[in-house]
């Protein structure tokens, strides 16, 4: 009797390896950086937004008190990166390939004007 139940709990522990396994698997990227003042210093609660170019999808975040945002898990693609904040001329870079499992850094640096300038 106990070696059917051990191979029973051996058959249970083996079969979710796999889906274990699966599970660890990343197919996302990722992009993060700061957001800055022409100074240098940090700008916080600045909204930033991902476009994904294909689908036209949007991720939004915003930086924190050190000025960092971060969109941890994105779909691979091509991006569009924009960056607003009261006070300052919103920021806008086009053209960011994200490939497969990886992360990306872009900094953007805001200048004093207006929001709705870029």
């Amino acid at each position: 009797m106990s070696s059917r139940l051990t191979v029973i709990l051996l058959v249970a522990i083996f079969s979710t390896f796999p889906a274990a396994v699966c599970v660890a698997q990343e197919v996302s990227a990722g992009i993060t950086g700061t957001i800055a003042d022409p100074s240098g210093a940090a700008i916080a609660d600045a909204q930033v937004t991902a476009r994904e170019a294909d689908r036209g999808t949007l991720w939004n975040t915003k930086s924190n008190a050190q000025g960092i945002y971060a969109f941890p898990r994105i779909p691979p693609g091509k991006y569009e990166i924009k960056a607003e904040a009261a006070g300052f001329r919103s920021a806008l870079r086009r053209d960011i390939v994200l490939e497969m499992n990886a992360r990306a850094r872009l900094d953007l640096a805001l200048e004093l004007g207006s929001v709705n300038e870029t």
